[in-house]
């Protein structure tokens, strides 16, 4: 099973919850997730930075992340967290999952999830997996496991910094983004700055209001697609920007499904799941993100990542 996966990443706010909606509709694809925004929380749990990720950060070896990642999905010889859907409402509900905490996960009103047994998933199904994360373990990911493929989503560093200051001040029940940090750092969190904050940053973040701190959070993600990618084959590689996916998403979509080789027909059929409209930005903000990016010196990485999505449409 783990012989067939795909990995979805990006930086959050970039439409990595959008590319796993149309995705896990595909009669040849099962999306495993664990919450309410499709997060798999075996990869990563943001609570309290746990799942592989974090272990693979710390060095964990490649035969105890195979193991540990299917321990977390497959469960009495069934495949757990699969999300509804047309070619899975036949397939019994899955157990209620706990959150790593402990908690319960509350029932959002919106996701059924399903397990399947292990003998009935046809071999060339693919598991989709799901967490921005990813990204920043990207060559552990593809040496641990050698037949997965892996979908990253970006968009404009602007783009995401707003929305993320967006929704961490409109969402009170969930610390998101910079309320996220915020809270940790009131509780005293030794990992109040995000792990994959390069080092040279650290001093600048903890000088740096909301904003800023958005934009740098975004541009972590931006530097490892573009430093990390470079260790995994084109061939298993699709890198695209949001930004192309508003404005032709049944190019995006087609690209895709030969990445995948599935039929595109399904794919193109969800293309209505994708907003075209675009953001509107303050000129403040917007002036704000150019400062920043100059001074985290991001010219390169933007542009290596603008490169790598050329390719993949190529």
């Amino acid at each position: 099973m783990l012989s067939h996966l795909v990995f979805i990443g990006g930086p959050p706010r970039s439409g990595t919850t959008l590319a796993m909606r149309i995705l896990e509709g595909h009669p040849d694809i099962l999306g495993i997730s664990d919450d309410h925004v499709h997060e798999s929380w075996p990869l990563y749990y943001y609570g309290d930075h746990s799942g592989l990720v974090a272990d693979l950060r710390r060095g964990l070896d490649g035969e105890s992340a195979q193991s540990k990642l299917s321990a977390a999905l497959i469960r009495n010889n069934y495949l757990e967290g699969i999300a509804d859907g047309p070619h899975t409402e036949t397939l019994p509900l899955s157990n209620l999952r706990q959150r790593p905490d402990g908690r319960m996960l509350p029932a959002d009103g919106k996701r059924v999830r399903r397990a399947c047994p292990l003998d009935r998933i046809p071999r060339n199904t693919r598991i989709c997996l799901k967490s921005p994360e990813i990204t920043h373990v990207l060559p552990q990911l593809a040496q641990t496991f050698p037949g997965a493929g892996f979908i990253l989503v970006f968009r404009p560093i602007i783009e995401i910094a707003e929305s993320m200051l967006r929704m961490g001040n409109r969402i009170s029940k969930v610390a998101v983004f910079h309320k996220r940090w915020r809270r940790d750092e009131v509780a005293g969190d030794k990992n109040a700055i995000p792990p994959a904050i390069p080092p040279e940053w650290r001093r600048i973040w903890s000088q740096a209001d909301d904003f800023p701190r958005c934009v740098m959070n975004a541009a972590s993600y931006i530097r490892a697609i573009a430093e990390y990618s470079r260790h995994i084959p084109k061939e298993r590689l699709f890198v695209y920007n949001h930004v192309d996916m508003r404005r032709r998403p049944e190019k995006i979509l087609e690209s895709m499904a030969e990445f995948l080789k599935i039929d595109a027909e399904p794919l193109l059929a969800a293309s209505g799941l994708v907003r075209k409209s675009s953001p509107e930005i303050s000129a403040d903000l917007v002036k704000q993100n150019e400062k920043w990016l100059c001074r985290l010196g991001m010219e390169r990485d933007l542009r290596n990542t603008e490169q790598l999505a050329a390719r993949s449409m190529s």
